[in-house]
């Protein structure tokens, strides 16, 4: 493997501007060391549980630049930051890779997402003690996870969201969309782009696997967890959710 792209939500929730989030997560930025250490570049796009990284990578490469911030950066990572990820793969053309909750959302979402990831939010977060944030959000986040939401989508709501995405003309259209965040299982078309997101890692733990001759695999670490992607063959979203819970 010479490329690893984490898309978004790896943690519960972390603020890496603060030393606190940083120890508590030391052993997984040890192992992306590791990584990096043996020649793999290490891609980190932000999901809407991860903040503070794109404020640690301005500090670093700020006049003012702390020596801590930069060499943490440096130690594990190739890139971080809340943005898409675009780039020529040699079989499959233009991929475009990103977390996706601007992708698969209602209009009022992105709002509020505008708002949390503003530097104003992040000026606020850094004011709040890391130990009570960190015990607010996990519990917000075990909360919705058992309320379960993400496994009730349509796939046509998708394909319906991605391909207003992509119709915006931001970036050009991409051959192959991969995101996270809605922890569904789908690999599908959209007037010719091919769209691909993995489970819940909790449910279904899994890795998507790019070869450099254009063969992509979904790979699960436990044959028990194992899934099928969704369909849009299902009747109703709740028979879409009974496939994964």
């Amino acid at each position: 493997v010479r490329h690893v792209f984490l898309l978004g939500d790896i943690f519960e929730f972390i603020d890496a501007s603060s030393t606190f989030f940083r120890a508590l997560w030391k052993e997984v930025f040890a192992v992306l060391g590791l990584l990096q250490s043996r020649g793999v570049l290490v891609y980190f796009v932000e999901g809407n549980h991860d903040f503070g990284f794109e404020y640690v990578r301005q500090l670093a490469f700020a006049k003012e630049s702390s020596r801590d911030s930069s060499h943490w950066l440096k130690q594990w990572a190739t890139f971080v930051g809340d943005v898409g990820l675009q780039f020529h793969h040699p079989a499959l053309g233009r991929v475009h890779v990103r977390h996706g909750d601007d992708v698969v959302a209602a209009q009022e979402y992105l709002y509020f997402r505008g708002f949390v990831k503003s530097r104003f939010a992040g000026f606020l977060l850094r004011r709040v003690p890391s130990q009570a944030s960190h015990h607010f959000f996990l519990w917000l986040a075990r909360k919705s996870r058992k309320r379960g939401d993400a496994y009730e989508l349509p796939l046509e709501k998708v394909r319906d969201d991605a391909l207003r995405f992509v119709s915006d003309g931001e970036f050009p259209l991409p051959d192959v969309l991969i995101i996270g965040h809605i922890h569904v299982f789908i690999d599908t078309k959209i007037n010719g782009m091919r769209m691909l997101s993995g489970p819940d890692w909790y449910q279904a733990p899994s890795y998507l696997m790019v070869s450099l001759d254009g063969s992509i695999g979904r790979y699960f670490l436990d044959d028990r967890k194992r899934v099928e992607p969704l369909r849009s063959n299902a009747s109703t979203p709740q028979d879409s959710a009974a496939r994964f819970k």
